[in-house]
């Protein structure tokens, strides 16, 4: 009696290590896939032949946008 006790609990643990092993490996899968979304948000391709979201700082739009002060003069 005693014996099978101890084999029944010994199986029990074993299960239950399998089970904790199981659930490690689906909480490790699910922060690998959250992580690589949150990173996915940030790296992409690009074209970098286009002409992007820049401008010549030398153009009027961007001195009338970013308020580039025009200079008084008083002489």
């Amino acid at each position: 009696m005693k014996k099978e006790a101890e084999e029944k609990k010994a199986k029990e643990e074993k299960a239950f290590k399998k089970q904790q092993e199981k659930m490690m490996e689906q909480q490790r899968k699910e922060y690998n896939r959250s992580t690589f979304q949150k990173q996915q948000r940030l790296v992409y391709w690009c074209d970098p032949n286009g002409p992007g979201n820049w401008k010549s700082i030398h153009s009027e739009e961007f001195e009338n946008k970013y308020g580039a002060k025009k200079k008084k003069y008083y002489w």
